[in-house]
């Protein structure tokens, strides 16, 4: 898996700009299904994480103190934005930091996306 991921950075369309990251865990501190969309209340201090590709999933993920201070200072001041985690055919999962306009994203990092799907179910 790690050379289908360092293969996938490498020639990404975007950079990625967390290479060395692996596990979700590194991105965020708490990862939760939401079971039910339509009733949900996000909890505080975390943020929406939709889950795309085969699999469509809303997430609650609290990211790390990190993650959300890198971000502070390279997304654009004031505009609101999410997480989205794309599961690919190759068995990865890229995980990004997009805006909720359509003006653009940040590829975060290239996961397993064994990872993923263990959550989802």
């Amino acid at each position: 898996m790690e050379d289908t991921i360092r293969s996938e950075i490498d020639n990404a369309a975007h950079p990625v700009m967390l290479p060395e990251v692996r596990r979700l865990d590194e991105l965020f501190e708490e990862v939760r299904p939401v079971e039910d969309v339509l009733r949900h209340r996000r909890p505080e201090g975390f943020s929406y994480c939709g889950v795309g590709g085969p699999y469509h999933r809303s997430l609650d993920v609290r990211p790390r103190p990190e993650l959300a201070e890198m971000l502070d200072g390279t997304m654009l001041d004031g505009l609101p934005f999410s997480y989205k985690i794309v599961v690919r055919s190759s068995g990865t999962a890229l995980v990004m930091a997009e805006y909720v306009q359509i003006i653009g994203s940040r590829w975060l990092a290239v996961v397993d996306a064994a990872q993923v799907l263990e959550i989802i179910g």
